[in-house]
């Protein structure tokens, strides 16, 4: 997955430290010079906004989450979509339909599909229509796969932000710093923090971009995905529909006889979508 794997390393491994009890520090004295190492100024484009309503057709209608029947059950019992808590930004992923199938390379649409039916036991999919209306524009953010997962920023980023993100490849003084944030704020508003110290060109990875320039993005026939970096409440979701893998292919998930050449994702789509309203996006659809 390229970049897009560096990108949600960090909820992870600040898992991983928090859990240990162990610190970030090293066992040695270490000469560390951190004073260039300050917090960003905000960006105005996030923080200005006269309204946090999103705007009429800047956005889609509506957005689409896929999960497992088994975490749609845990969001019930929470109320709420929870953000993912191990990937940048940190929030609730959905697909646009018309991008999805335009502009999404196959390969991309078939390994999200994969991924969402090895996420539960029962190797299904249920399909969430999300309305955007009362959505905080402030929050809803996009980014493009071709930036995030197939390394579009250029080598010289990803490898920039291996060393920002990477415990390997993270100098001392970073690993000092960290290990400073999330001790004084607990994991997750440090994670946010160190995030605003990493160099602006990682951003559209980092941050991605604010979702009412998605029109802009469109015209370029970007593969666009949404992130609302916050709960969304279950009460604003609908089922579209569910897919079983075993019904739709005729057998089990973990299995050899399916080729390369497979379509898992416009198959789950068809069957999701049959006879429904979202129907007609699959005429569109890219092969």
């Amino acid at each position: 997955m390229g970049i897009g794997e560096i990108g949600t390393a960090i909820g992870k491994e600040i898992n991983a430290w928090t859990k240990t009890g162990k610190s970030l520090l090293a066992t040695r004295p270490v000469k560390a010079n951190i004073n260039k190492l300050k917090l960003a100024a905000p960006l105005q484009t996030d923080t200005v906004q006269l309204s946090t309503q999103i705007g009429k057709h800047k956005i889609p209608r509506y957005l689409y989450h896929m999960t497992s029947p088994e975490n749609y059950q845990k969001m019930l019992e929470s109320g709420v979509l929870k953000p993912m808590g191990w990937r940048l930004p940190d929030g609730v992923y959905m697909l646009e339909l018309d991008s999805f199938g335009k502009y999404w390379s196959k390969s991309l649409r078939n390994a999200l599909c994969d991924q969402i039916f090895n996420t539960g036991r029962s190797k299904q999919i249920v399909m969430l229509k999300i309305p955007t209306k009362n959505l905080d524009s402030t929050k809803l953010r996009i980014r493009t796969q071709k930036q995030v997962e197939n390394g579009g920023l250029g080598r010289n980023a990803v490898m920039k932000l291996r060393e920002w993100l990477n415990n390997t490849a993270m100098p001392e003084e970073r690993k000092l710093l960290l290990d400073q944030l999330v001790q004084k704020y607990g994991k997750k508003t440090a994670l946010k923090k160190y995030v605003d110290m990493m160099p602006k060109e990682l951003e559209p990875v980092t941050k991605g971009y604010e979702a009412r320039l998605s029109p802009l993005f469109k015209q370029k026939k970007a593969d666009l995905e949404f992130v609302y970096i916050d709960d969304i409440p279950v009460s604003e979701v609908s089922v579209v529909g569910k897919a079983d893998y075993k019904d739709l292919f005729g057998i089990d998930y973990f299995s050899d006889k399916l080729s390369g050449d497979r379509n898992t994702a416009k198959t789950v789509f068809e069957k999701i979508f049959y006879s429904k309203p979202e129907q007609g996006m699959l005429k569109a659809w890219r092969e």
